[in-house]
């Protein structure tokens, strides 16, 4: 059986190393029908909201605006909705894996990296999306299981009569 190719997707690349930044462009571009380039922050969050990239890898210490504060940034910016991150960085494995969920990155990657560790993170985190369980689900499809165990503050008003009366019915 054939091997499943793999998606053709937006991609924004960011690190001020220009090697490795090289590094990962190089490797990304057989997987990317766009590939896009940024050396700080500043330039990564305006290439992404001009070119509304599928994916956005960024280093977290870069000049200006850093890493973090550009994902922030995406997650904020309503157009960039569909817009997966991963956070590249060597600032160490347990800082990364306790401060990239605060800032809305779907993953990270730890330096030194395989671009194997890369490649898996990217379908991951493609696939979780896909599925609807990072960020909002792609259009068309729905993810109802969110609205059902929705906590009582996010509900509408209709939900909780609903809920009154299925507790009324228990009684």
């Amino acid at each position: 059986m054939a091997k499943k190719a793999p998606e053709k997707i937006s991609i924004l690349v960011a690190d001020d190393d220009v090697d490795i930044l090289a590094l990962v462009v190089g490797h990304l571009k057989g997987r990317a029908s766009e590939i896009h380039q940024a050396s700080d922050g500043e330039e990564a969050l305006r290439l992404a909201r001009e070119k509304k990239p599928d994916l956005v890898v960024l280093d977290v210490m870069m000049p200006g605006m850093s890493g973090w504060e550009v994902c922030r940034s995406i997650r904020d910016d309503a157009t960039l909705g569909h817009t997966r991150v991963i956070m590249l960085t060597g600032i160490g494995e347990r800082l990364n894996e306790m401060t990239s969920p605060l800032y809305g990155a779907d993953a990270y990657i730890d330096k030194p990296f395989e671009f194997a560790e890369l490649e898996s993170r990217i379908r991951q985190t493609l696939e979780q999306r896909r599925k609807g369980t990072l960020g909002r689900p792609d259009e068309g499809e729905s993810d109802d299981s969110a609205i059902e165990e929705a906590p009582p503050s996010l509900r509408s008003d209709d939900e909780d009569d609903d809920e009154a009366e299925e507790d009324e019915d228990e009684d």
